[in-house]
């Protein structure tokens, strides 16, 4: 007797369970990080700012977009902006404003290793206030 569908059955189960643990902690990281009332910063980084003086506007990504300030700044600039967070709180707050102000806004909820960077796809890309990478992340920048 083989127990190869016995096998199969639990990884399948082991894969949801960790899908839907990962949704829950997301929601509650989200609701603790983004709160209807921000306490921080509506406004886009400084550095974010002088980068694009002088630039003409392209495709931006926003990695770790958050409640979506600096995607929104860049947006509103005439930028052509992807952002992705695995907060479905915080991205449904950048979604609501780029709607809001009918801005070129593309959030998404999705984490960092499951998004496509693509290759030369991108004019400009903003990482500011996530985590550091690390040496296992360079296959990602290839």
């Amino acid at each position: 007797m083989t127990q190869g569908p016995t096998i199969c059955r639990r990884a399948v189960r082991l894969r949801d369970l960790r899908a839907r643990t990962e949704e829950r902690l997301g929601n509650v990281l989200g609701q603790r990080l983004y709160p209807n009332t921000p306490d921080f910063s509506q406004q886009p980084t400084a550095l974010l700012k002088y980068a694009i003086k002088d630039r003409p506007p392209g495709k931006a990504l926003d990695i770790g977009v958050g409640q979506g300030r600096n995607a929104i700044f860049l947006a509103q600039q005439g930028w052509d902006v992807t952002g992705f967070d695995p907060s479905p709180v915080g991205v449904g707050q950048a979604q609501a404003t780029g709607h809001k102000l009918k801005l070129r806004l593309e959030a998404l909820v999705v984490r960092e290793q499951d998004f496509d960077l693509g290759y030369q796809r991108w004019d400009l890309i903003v990482m500011t206030y996530v985590r550091r990478f690390n040496a296992a992340d360079a296959v990602h920048f290839q």
